[in-house]
C-alpha cells in the first residue's frame, strides 16, 4: 500500500507540474524499480496485478458505456474494412520493420503480427481525445471512440479464434507440456532421463553439480547448468514443452524447495520427488516433511534415492515391458517382485504416467511399463521373455 500511494502521489504532483506528465513519471518509477538490486519486488509484482485486472475491468465498463450502439451498427462496413486493413497490411509492416536483424523467422513473426489486439490503451487514449475534440466543437468526434471500441472488438474476436489453428499450420506452436524437468543430474537422475528421452518424453535436467551436467552432456541429455531454485534458472531455464517437476537429490530439503518452487508452474499434482533416505527412516510425525510441502513420491516411496543408487551400482537397469492381450497388467504384478519396481507407464498415445502412493490409472493393452529391473532374477527373465518391447 505504501508502493501505491508513492505512485500515485508522484502522478498526481507530477500532473500538476505539467499536464499529462504523471504517465511518464510512474513509468519512468517503474523502469527504476525494476533495475535496483537487492529489491525484492515479487510481492509488488503480485498486487500490482490484482489491481490492473480490477481497475482495467472498471475502466473498460465505464468506457463502454459512453458508446451508442445505434453509432456502432451505423459505421458498419469502414470499421470492417479498418480492421482488415489494420490486420493484413499494417500490423504485419510494422512487426516486420520492428524485427529487423532479430533472429525471428518469417513464421514467428507472422504470429506476433497476427495476435496484436488492441486494448486498454486504445479505448483510453481514444476516449480522451474524442472529449476534447467534443469540446473543441469538432464533427463527428463522438464516432472516434466509437470506432476504436469497433477494432477492439473486432480483433479480439478474429485473434481468439484463429491464433491457435495459425500457430499450429506456422508450426510455431508450444508443444503440449508432457516433458519433465528433472532436479537433479547425478546417476539416479541421469537413469531416470534416459528412461524417459528413450520413451519419448522430452526430458531436461538441472543442476548445479558441474560433475554432473558433464556427464549428464556426456550421455546426450539435455541439461541445464545452475541451481534449479536460483534467480539465474527462474530468468534462462527453458520450460517450453516442461509439464512436470521430479525432485532427484539425496536430500531432502533440496528436494522440498524444488518441489515448492516450481509447483506454481507445473501444478500440485504434477509434482514429484524421490524419497530420501532419510525420508524413509522418519518414523515420527515431528521430524516428517508435510503432505503440502513434498511432492508424490515415485515408485509409491518404496523405493528411495539410496536403494535406487546400490541397485544402479549392482547393475540393475531401467526396462520397458509393452503391455500385450496375452501379458497384461495383471500377468505383469504376478511376475512382479520386490526385484522390480514400476516408475512409469505410458499409455497408447504415449501420455506419461507416473507410479506414486496415490496413482488411479489402470495399465491396459498396448500401455508400456518403465520399471527398475534388477539383474539376474528369475522373475526378469519371465517378463522379458513374455513381452519385452521398446516403447514407441
Amino acid at each position: 500500500f505504501g508502493t501505491i500511494a508513492l505512485v500515485l502521489g508522484s502522478f498526481t504532483f507530477s500532473n500538476s507540474l505539467e499536464h499529462e506528465s504523471g504517465l511518464l513519471t510512474v513509468t519512468v518509477m517503474g523502469i527504476a524499480l525494476g533495475n535496483m538490486k537487492d529489491i525484492h519486488v515479487e510481492d509488488i509484482l503480485s498486487f500490482k496485478e490484482n489491481l490492473t485486472l480490477l481497475l482495467i475491468s472498471m475502466l473498460f465498463i465505464l468506457l463502454a458505456a459512453r458508446i451508442e450502439l445505434d453509432l456502432l451498427i451505423a459505421i458498419g462496413w469502414p470499421a470492417i474494412a479498418l480492421i482488415i486493413t489494420m490486420q493484413v497490411i499494417i500490423r504485419p509492416a510494422a512487426v516486420w520493420l520492428c524485427c529487423l536483424g532479430s533472429d525471428l523467422n518469417w513464421r514467428e513473426q507472422w504470429l506476433i503480427a497476427w495476435i496484436g489486439p488492441r486494448g486498454i490503451v486504445a479505448a483510453a487514449v481514444s476516449s480522451l481525445f474524442a472529449l476534447k475534440l467534443e469540446q473543441h466543437g469538432v464533427a463527428r468526434a463522438e464516432e472516434l471512440a466509437t470506432l476504436t471500441f469497433a477494432v477492439i472488438i473486432g480483433t479480439v474476436l478474429l485473434q481468439s479464434l484463429t491464433s491457435t489453428l495459425l500457430a499450429t499450420v506456422l508450426r510455431v506452436r508450444e508443444p503440449s507440456p508432457r516433458g519433465v524437468l528433472i532436479g537433479g543430474a547425478n546417476k539416479v537422475a541421469r537413469a531416470l532421463g534416459e528412461a524417459l528421452d528413450k520413451n519419448g518424453i522430452a526430458v531436461m535436467l538441472v543442476s548445479a553439480n558441474y560433475e554432473h551436467v558433464k556427464e549428464a552432456r556426456q550421455q546426450g541429455l539435455p541439461v541445464f547448468y545452475g541451481n534449479p531454485i536460483s534467480g539465474h534458472a527462474d530468468t534462462h531455464l527453458d520450460l517450453v514443452g516442461i509439464g512436470r517437476m521430479l525432485a532427484v537429490s539425496p536430500y531432502r530439503e533440496e528436494n522440498v524447495l524444488a518441489s515448492l518452487r516450481y509447483r506454481p508452474e507445473f501444478g500440485r499434482d504434477n509434482i514429484f520427488a524421490l524419497k530420501t533416505t532419510r525420508e524413509s527412516n522418519v518414523s515420527s510425525d515431528k521430524t516428517a516433511i508435510s503432505d503440502a510441502h513434498k511432492g508424490h513420491y515415485l515408485a509409491g516411496g518404496d523405493l528411495n534415492y539410496r536403494k535406487f543408487l546400490d541397485a544402479l551400482n549392482q547393475g540393475a537397469t531401467i526396462k520397458t515391458t509393452k503391455l500385450t492381450d496375452a501379458f497384461g497388467w495383471t500377468q505383469y504384478c504376478s511376475a512382479a517382485s520386490a526385484e522390480y519396481y514400476p516408475l512409469f507407464a505410458l499409455d497408447k498415445r504415449q501420455r506419461l504416467n507416473l507410479f506414486t502412493e496415490k496413482y488411479t490409472f489402470l495399465p491396459d493393452t498396448g500401455w508400456s511399463i518403465v520399471s527398475l529391473v534388477y539383474p539376474e532374477t528369475e522373475k526378469e527373465t519371465v517378463i522379458e521373455h513374455a513381452s519385452m518391447a521398446p516403447a514407441g
